[in-house]
């Protein structure tokens, strides 16, 4: 969905050169559009937490005006009759200089997204076995934070917890740093190995860009079922 002159303006404030997310934040609208998480967690809040609120907002519209549609028979009744109430955990200390994490939460509220978004002010590290079990496993996680340590800390604590049925894990920068390059081989070598049929892999990188430049995405695939709604004759 386009964004709108207001809503652009209004979040232009927490947009950060430095952290380098103007394409990734309408990139992870458009993934949410998408996939339909019901249950979100990014750790390092910014520019793209309003873009990810939105977009849970966009889609409870979507399915309200797709629900009450009798004349597309493409849509799946199933889906519809699922309970919706999406919600996104989002983690940060504010401590990395150069963030605007430390506005978002006032933004949220100015911007009427707050009921959205749940923020909590710790060290994820520290939290990772903290979160209600009644919010897992997550359908979406977007991590953007730390570097070679942060990455491997997160992936080994946190990944037990993405929905094994599809759940998406994508993570920030991850292509042209040294450090967290050989973090990606890593999860290269378990895909390749020992979990090949756990996980799938894609990243992308924004050629223009010397850092902060890329994302790789994870989607758990343990639990995933074959649906086929089209058979040719």
């Amino acid at each position: 969905m386009p964004f709108t002159k207001e809503f652009l303006e209004k979040v232009a404030p927490l947009y950060s050169a430095q952290m380098g997310t103007e394409n990734m934040a309408p990139l992870l609208h458009s993934l949410i559009n998408f996939h339909r998480p019901q249950r979100l967690l990014e750790v390092g809040a910014g520019y793209t937490t309003p873009f990810i609120a939105q977009a849970l907002h966009d889609v409870v519209e979507s399915r309200a005006q797709e629900a009450a549609t009798t004349d597309n028979p493409n849509l799946v009744p199933e889906y519809f009759a699922q309970f919706y109430a999406p919600k996104l955990l989002c983690i940060d200390n504010h401590t990395l200089p150069g963030s605007t994490s430390a506005k978002v939460k006032d933004l949220m509220g100015e911007m009427g997204l707050d009921k959205y978004v749940e923020f909590i002010d710790a060290d994820f590290t520290e939290y990772t076995d903290k979160i209600d079990p009644s919010y897992l496993p997550l359908d979406f996680v977007w991590f953007d934070c730390g570097a070679l340590k942060e990455y491997f800390l997160f992936f080994n604590n946190f990944w037990r917890h993405v929905n094994p049925n599809g759940g998406l894990l994508l993570m920030h920068s991850t292509l042209t740093n040294l450090e967290i390059s050989t973090f990606i081989k890593s999860i290269k070598l378990l895909q390749a190995t020992s979990d090949f049929n756990n996980i799938e892999i894609m990243s992308l990188l924004e050629p223009h860009k010397k850092s902060q430049n890329s994302v790789t995405m994870c989607r758990r695939t343990t639990e995933v079922e074959e649906i086929l709604y089209t058979i040719q004759p």
